[in-house]
């Protein structure tokens, strides 16, 4: 078995049983160390020609995935006042800490997400108002942070009614929501079988209503019109 050598140790394993290894040696993000064979293409007593080329995957030594705990410091708000935390990674909520009611007294409030991958983006809001934003390398173990920016929660900046954006196309909705104000906009993908809604907003949060106005940082979710299954971005 090669599992567990280094590569260069199975090459020489290879050698002396008169087989050769793949040029072909694939990479794959784990937690073993770095060049260390983690899957091999025959099993240990298959018997094969001699000069038959074995192929190998190799640990990146990057983990598939990790975890960063995001610590925010809450609005003050006063005795008995809380929000609604909701946290989004590029843009898709993440469920397992979103849709939390906080008490808003000023205090510190803890949370861990996971992931794969970097560059990514984690928004945190309360209430519709975006108030911590930060980049996450998961590939670090722990996921490294960096990037951090945060935001005063405030309820006094302008407020006005959403504008109604439904049928339009999403470049049109998203320019009418700027003009407006609104410059916190996901978009999310939801499937319809009518051509005509292809590529255009049916469903809007909030919804309109001109008795009804929203601190221009809330978020806006447009749901736009496609033939293929749901997605949010």
């Amino acid at each position: 078995s090669l599992m567990g050598w280094s590569l260069a140790d199975a090459n020489a394993m290879l050698e002396s049983a008169n087989l050769v290894l793949s040029s072909n040696v694939t990479v794959e993000d784990s937690d073993r160390p770095k060049d260390e064979v983690i899957w091999q293409s025959l099993n240990p007593d298959d018997s094969v020609p001699a000069g038959t080329a074995i192929s190998v995957v190799v640990s990146s030594g990057v983990p598939a995935s990790s975890s960063a705990t995001i610590t925010l410091k809450l609005p003050n708000q006063g005795s008995g006042v809380d929000g609604v935390l909701k946290v989004y990674i590029d843009n898709v909520i993440v469920d397992s800490v979103s849709n939390v009611t906080i008490l808003l007294n000023g205090k510190k409030h803890s949370f861990t997400v996971s992931g794969s991958g970097s560059g990514k983006t984690l928004q945190a809001y309360i209430d519709g108002i975006l108030v911590y934003e930060c980049k996450i390398d998961f590939r670090k173990s722990p996921a490294k942070i960096s990037n951090v920016k945060t935001y005063e929660y405030s309820s006094d900046n302008d407020e006005k009614p959403v504008p109604y954006v439904v049928n339009e196309t999403e470049a049109n909705a998203k320019q009418i929501l700027k003009d407006a104000g609104f410059n916190n906009v996901i978009v999310q993908r939801t499937f319809t079988d009518v051509a005509s809604k292809v590529g255009t907003v049916i469903n809007q949060t909030p919804e309109y209503n001109e008795d009804m106005p929203y601190d221009t940082s809330t978020m806006v979710t447009l749901f736009i019109g496609t033939s293929s299954s749901g997605e949010e971005e």
